[in-house]
Formats: structure tokens, sequence, C-alpha cells
């Protein structure tokens, strides 16, 4: 039998470069599975050799070199890569030694010892090793749909290992000295390439297909384990104390529990689909649909509060708030919406809120009394008291004792006159009544900075409107109480209160340049004077907020929605 070398060198360069590409496109879409990338070099080593034998090189070693070393190297890749593959511990140090191996041998017969005959000897040890390594990890796959195909591909790269010793003994014997310039292949050396050609045909398909098996068993571990995780969340789901709808990337539904079921009021199944839209107000369902593409496009969705209308009008107030489902690495393609039916908590709050504005009505309305008592009768009684003893002093004469006494205790009086006008002023102003908010603002500031000693500058960015007397009167109180805090906790030096027109809203700013407080130490149990502004505010259609400034100081913000021109 002969066969011509570079007709056969070229049909194996072939091969193995379209094996470097099955192989490197594995590595490339199924990047967890470990030994394909070595075979793709494998491959490659084979392709690079077989080619260098098709065109030589002009200095022979050199040829040598290009040849042997990739060809040697090969099979060792090969047993690295299956050591990934089906062994799973990378036996690095000894593929490392027979690459070793296979270099210097090549290295020193070709340059040091030039003897064809120890070259193949020393490289067809190299290259039955990997094959014999690649053989002993194979046959050990256990017990399962791979085994058999893994017996098989051990077979292959036996065959192959008994090919390449066969025929370098072949060599080793020919009474004819082997060289690369040989023509024709010959006799048993002939044959050995044949099988070694068929085993290669026969190794890369055995291969691919040990992959796609690997590759079913994965999706079906995969698999399991995704049922296994879907029933371990239905059944939590089921029982959670929260309502739970799951949407895809579209705002269709595709699950809801049996609490959020009960929550709209609707029957099971009912809200899938586009359905669920059907739980909410139709004048909500633009407000609801905006948030939750909002929300579902942010990695940090915030919690917001809806109404739901069941089908017998009665409206339930829920909290919801949606979050991401995706595996690492994919893009998220399904949403979860924990709904919490918040309806007798928002009662509760309503009705506290309530409690606070009657307390705050009744506040006033004692301050109101207690003012009108103290302007009338207190200080009606001190004027009568003040002209008593100057009719006193009067009668008095000449008598130096009872004149000073008289003077001592009109100043006294005069003092406490003083004293009950500045406090009937600060329990009811008398200026709200008939000056402007900035006016009556500008004047108390005047009076509180006297006495704390603050730098008090009041502003007026824009012309407020004129205001009901319980808008006036809250804003009027929210100064009170954040000049206050200053004076008693802030540190301060200076105060800025700032009145202005927003678009659609009246604001005014109290900032210091003070120690600083934040929005958060609303909740301290010290902040109560804030606390009720705040609900005052709100029950306004305004708020209240508490910012820290930079790098010191405090911004009090309260605001209400413009009267209508």
């Amino acid at each position: 039998m002969v066969l011509h070398q570079e007709t056969l060198y070229t049909v194996l360069a072939v091969s193995g470069a379209a094996s470097v590409a099955v192989f490197a496109g594995i590595t490339r879409y199924a990047p967890r599975i470990a030994g394909p990338a070595f075979w793709a070099a494998a491959s490659g080593c084979s392709a690079l050799a077989f080619c260098s034998a098709i065109f030589p090189i002009w200095d022979w070693r050199l040829s040598s070199l290009v040849f042997n070393i990739p060809f040697s190297i090969g099979p060792v890749l090969l047993f690295a890569g299956m050591s990934r593959f089906y062994g799973g511990a990378p036996r690095d140090q000894l593929v490392r030694l027979l690459v070793a191996a296979g270099i210097a041998a090549t290295v020193v017969f070709t340059f040091v010892w030039p003897n064809t005959a120890a070259r193949i000897a020393a490289l067809s040890f190299v290259m039955a090793a990997g094959y014999g390594g690649a053989v002993a990890v194979a046959w050990r796959e256990p017990r399962g749909p791979g085994r058999t195909i893994a017996r098989l591909v051990a077979l292959t790269f036996l065959a192959n290992g008994v090919t390449t010793v066969g025929r370098a003994a072949f060599i080793l014997a020919a009474p004819v000295r082997y060289a690369f310039a040989t023509p024709e292949l010959e006799g048993l050396n002939s044959l050995a390439w044949v099988m070694n050609l068929l085993v290669a045909a026969l190794s890369a398909p055995m291969l691919v297909l040990a992959v796609a098996v690997r590759l079913l068993e994965s999706l079906e571990t995969e698999k399991r384990r995704t049922e296994a995780s879907e029933a371990r969340f239905r059944e939590l789901a089921t029982s959670a104390g929260v309502g739970i709808f799951v949407t895809d990337a579209d705002g269709r539904c595709t699950y809801t529990n049996p609490r959020w079921d009960e929550i709209a009021g609707l029957a099971p199944g009912a809200t899938l689909g586009e359905g669920w839209q059907a739980a909410f107000p139709p004048e909500d369902i633009p407000e609801v649909l905006a948030t939750w593409r909002e929300a579902v496009r942010s990695d940090h969705p915030a919690v917001h509060t809806f109404r739901v209308r069941r089908p017998s009008g009665e409206i339930r107030w829920v909290r919801s708030r949606p979050i991401a489902l995706r595996t690492p690495g994919q893009a998220r393609n399904r949403f979860l919406t924990t709904v919490e039916d918040i309806t007798e908590l928002r009662n509760s709050y309503e009705r506290i809120r309530e409690l606070a504005q009657r307390l705050e009505t009744v506040r006033e309305d004692e301050r109101r009394s207690v003012a009108h008592t103290l302007h009338e009768g207190v200080a009606q009684d001190l004027v009568a008291a003040t002209l008593d003893l100057n009719r006193l002093r009067a009668r008095a004469g000449d008598d130096p004792y009872v004149a000073q006494a008289c003077n001592d205790v009109s100043r006294a009086v005069d003092k406490c006159i003083g004293d009950l006008r500045e406090l009937t002023n600060s329990l009811r102003p008398g200026t709200l009544a008939h000056l402007p908010l900035v006016t009556a603002v500008s004047q108390y500031a005047r009076q509180f900075a006297e006495r704390s000693g603050l730098r008090i500058k009041v502003l007026e960015t824009s012309p407020f409107p004129r205001l009901n007397d319980a808008t006036r009167l809250v804003f009027f109180r929210a100064v009170q109480e954040a000049l206050t805090n200053v004076a008693r906790h802030a540190r301060a030096t200076e105060v800025t209160i700032d009145l202005a027109v927003e678009p659609a809203r009246l604001t005014m700013t109290i900032s210091d340049d003070g120690i600083g407080v934040a929005d958060q130490d609303l909740g301290k149990p010290n902040a109560l004077g804030l606390l009720a502004i705040q609900e005052r505010f709100a029950a306004l259609g305004g708020g209240l907020t508490v910012i820290r400034r930079q790098p010191r100081g405090t911004i009090v913000a309260v605001h209400v929605l413009a009267p209508s021109p």
C-alpha cells in the first residue's frame, strides 16, 4: 500500500483546521464546559505540523522543529483537555512535563545529536503518554448517559496511541533511513497513517457528541433545579402574607399568589395577562403603568402607594415594590411585585392626622381664649393699677418714701404690661389680622432677634398673594417653631427667612449657619414641634422638609399649593 505524503498531509492539515474551528466555536458558545479550548489548541498543533510538512522550510533543522514540536505536544494538550472535561482535576504538572520532554527531545536530537531514530522514539513516547492519559481519563467516566460516548472516545485515542507506537517501530526497524523528503509512504507506514486518518475522522465527531451529551445533562440538571426552585417559590408565595404577582418585560402578568387575588377581590387567574390592571381604578391606571415602567428601569425601585378597587366598589390602599428577577449575566426579563394591604394602617393614620388637626385647632382656640383673657382682663387690671399709682403719687406730697415706692411699683407694672403684651402677641399675633404675611413675619423676626441676639433677615423673593387666615397662621407658626429651635439647639449666628412663589406652590425657607440637622431628625423625640408643623402643612396639601446645608447649617422648607387666581 502506497500513499502520497503531500496529499495525506494536506488532508490531515485541513481536518485539523476544521477541528480547530469546531472546538473554538464550542469554547465560545459553551464557555462553562472545560476542555474544548485545549482540544482546539491540540488540533491547531496538528494542522501547523502538517502544513510545515507540505511547505518545508529550506533548513531541515528548523523544519524539524516546526513539525515535531507541535506534532508531539498535540496529544499532550488533548490529554489536558480530557482531564478537565472528564476528570475535573487538571494534571498541569504532568502536562508541563510531557510538553517539556517533547520540546527537549526535538531540540537535542536535531541540534546536539542529530539522530532521527532517537528523536522518533522519544517523541512517540511523549505522544503515546498523551493518548494513554486521555484514554485513562475518559474510561473512568461514571455510569450515566455520557459513559458510552466516553468509552468510544477512549477507544479512538487508544487506537491513535497504538498506531503512533506502531509507526515509530516500523520507522526504527526500516532498513532505509526515514526522511521528510520521502515522497511516498509505503507498507506498514502507510497503513499506520491510514489508521491515523480514520481515527482522526472519528475522534473529532465523538468529542463533539460528548460535548452535546454534557450540554444535555447540564440543561436537564438546570431544568430540574429551576423546577425545584419554582416549586419552592410557589410554595412560599402561596403561604406569604403579602400579595405577589410576576410580570414579564412587556407588563403582562404571568403569576399571582392567592393573597394578591384576595386583596384585589378577583377570582384566581383573573389578573393574568393584562387583567391585573383591572384591580385599579381606571383613572389611576396611567399613573400605575408609568410608575411600574420607571420602577423596572431602576436598579433601586422605590416603594409606591396605590388604590385598588374591588368589583364591589370598595377601595383598598396598597403599598407595592417591583423587583427584577434575573440570573447573573442575563437581562432583566421578569419582575416580581410585592403588594401589602395598608388600608387599615392608612385609615389609622388618617384618624391620627384628623385627631392631630383637631388638637391643633383646640390649641389655637385655647391660645385665642388665653390671649383674649390676658388682654381684656389682666392687662386692663394692670392699666387700672397704673392709674391708681399715679393718684397715690399725687397725694403723697413731699413724702419721698411714698413717691419712691410708687415709682418702683409703676416700673414693675409697666414691665408686666410689656411682658403680657409680648405673651399675648405670641399666643395670637394681632398683626396677622391686618398685615401681610411678610410684614408680620418681619416684625416677629425683629422682636425675636432683639431677645436672642441672632441676625435675622426676611426676604420676599417674589410677592406673596393674599392668603386666608388658616394658611397665614400655619406659615407664622412655622417661623416661630423654626426660630425657637435655632435659638435653642443650632448654635447659629445668622438666620435667613425667604418667601417665594414657585410654579403652582408657595414656599418659605428658614436657613441658618448652625451645627445642622437632617430630615431623619424629624423622628427624634424632641422634634414634636416640627412634626406638628409638618402635619398642619400636610392638611393644607403641602409639606415640610429639613435639609442639611454644606458645609454647615440647616434649611427648613415649607410649602403649600398656590391659591387659584
